[in-house]
């Protein structure tokens, strides 16, 4: 592209130096927070979450119990900056990064901190002065937990027996997103396991063997993807033992972060500054949207003569259905979650046969519900032979259904906005029903409102009276 190698080193540190300040912006909101004591001032083995041992020195012992943030044991892990606010010649600016451990609640409290977390928001010399206030005011904010060195763990809880019963909690999970549930394959589909207390998990008669685990994470953002650890388990374990992962999550975010580099200092000219400002900004929504977290599943196709999509779809998007993302449609089983999945994009590639799957795959427009044999996607044959190399696409459908892995993916409609289309079902004035089209990014319509008139009420006393309806 021409540029200089200067100029590429420049785009390469800006994006590392920047991309944490654009993920974390500080948001604090106000508090209370207390402390409990133990003789060496860490955490306890005992807390909620089912740590044990790690819940006590993790984060060098600077850990606490929770109130709200519990979240049913979701907040397990979290890891939080927690600054007294009480008193600005005692209380330092920085406050103490802390691991959620523990589940309590004090005076009207969200933190109840171990003695060393509450002694580090002190300054030098006045820890004694903070421990006697005993309930202080305090701002909090969720930050990325950092474990250097290490990738998430499975460990397996002292309560399990095998082959009977396993019980797991996952250590060093790094990042700000939460593990909201876990998933075991067995018998050739995904099962949710129990959320026994905290953050354990656990299943009675789990399958024999190497047993595959999957994480389904939500970040702050409300974005949710799943993870898979394949054979994270070994067939012979044991209780008390943690098994690495090769997993690590990260939270991403949208923030467009203005930085003048000093010429002074760093010899940048003004151009090359815009350069490096280009860069952050032109990569930013690449790493966005790189989260390759690929769920494993199965697909079909269903055969229509012009290989495009049905106007009849569960969604009700109707043509708009059979022509859109040039008929790449799909009817969807799980993802469809009520009619919230419609109109969703995901890419879908097999994974049969190396032979004859592309790497790239395909991009698919959910516009229908179904399930086939135990699989998650229907595809239109269009979108099908997409999935097939170059004259290998007879080959594909030979099969009928193929393994596949997918990810959801920003829908993109070059030239258009979200349409809002009155469906042909509608009668005006007596009836109305709309259904969106061109629906862009990774969001999901939940619901729509509108907004009504509200009739008065001498109006509505003469149309009661009249015995009429009143809306």
């Amino acid at each position: 592209m021409g540029f200089s190698l200067k100029l590429r080193y420049c785009c390469l540190v800006s994006v590392m130096m920047l991309l944490p300040a654009l993920c974390y912006s500080d948001n604090f909101d106000k508090s209370r927070a207390t402390y409990y004591s133990r003789p060496d001032g860490l955490g306890t083995p005992s807390g909620a979450c089912g740590f044990g041992e790690y819940g006590r020195n993790i984060s060098d012992g600077n850990v606490a119990g929770v109130y709200r943030l519990y979240n049913s044991g979701i907040g397990c892990g979290a890891c939080y900056q927690v600054r007294c606010t009480t008193s600005p010649q005692i209380c330092t600016d920085k406050g103490v990064n802390i691991v959620v451990t523990d589940y309590g609640q004090g005076d009207n409290t969200d933190f109840i901190l171990s003695h060393h977390a509450f002694e580090a928001m002190a300054q030098p010399g006045t820890a004694d002065r903070l421990f006697a206030y005993g309930v202080v005011d305090v701002e909090y904010q969720r930050v990325p937990c950092q474990y250097v060195g290490h990738k998430i763990q499975v460990k397996v809880h002292e309560y399990s027996r095998n082959p009977d019963y396993l019980a797991i909690i996952m250590l060093y999970q790094t990042g700000k997103s939460d593990i909201v549930s876990v998933d075991i394959w067995q018998q050739g589909k995904w099962v949710e396991m129990r959320r026994a207390f905290g953050a354990v998990f656990d299943m009675s008669n789990p399958p024999l063997g190497a047993i595959s685990l999957r994480f389904n994470v939500q970040d702050s953002a409300g974005s949710k993807w799943a993870v898979e650890a394949p054979n994270v388990i070994p067939p012979n374990w044991k209780a008390g033992l943690a098994y690495d992962t090769n997993i690590q999550l990260y939270f991403f975010c949208y923030k467009i972060f203005l930085v003048s580099f000093g010429s002074r200092n760093m010899g940048f000219s003004l151009k090359l500054q815009y350069y490096c400002l280009v860069c952050v900004m032109v990569l930013l929504p690449a790493l966005c949207y790189s989260k390759d977290y690929f769920v494993k599943s199965r697909a079909t196709y269903y055969g229509s003569s012009d290989g495009l999509g049905t106007t009849s779809g569960a969604c009700g998007f109707g043509e708009y259905g059979r022509n859109i993302s040039s008929g790449n449609v799909a009817g969807v089983y799980r993802l469809y979650k009520n009619g919230v999945g419609c109109g969703a994009c995901y890419q879908v590639r097999c994974t049969t046969n190396p032979q004859i799957c592309t790497k790239k795959g395909v991009n698919v427009v959910v516009t229908d519900y179904g399930q086939g044999d135990n699989t998650d996607f229907i595809l239109s044959h269009h979108a099908y032979e997409a999935m097939a190399r170059p004259g290998t696409a007879d080959r594909l459908f030979a099969y009928g259904v193929v393994g596949v892995e997918y990810q959801r993916v920003p829908c993109q409609y070059v030239g258009h906005k979200i349409q809002v289309k009155v469906h042909e079902y509608s009668r005006n004035p007596d009836y109305l029903a709309i259904i969106m089209l061109y629906q862009a990014g990774k969001s999901d319509l939940l619901s729509v409102d509108i907004w009504q008139q509200v009739i008065n009420q001498s109006a509505r006393t003469l149309c009661q009276s009249l015995m009429l309806y009143c809306y």
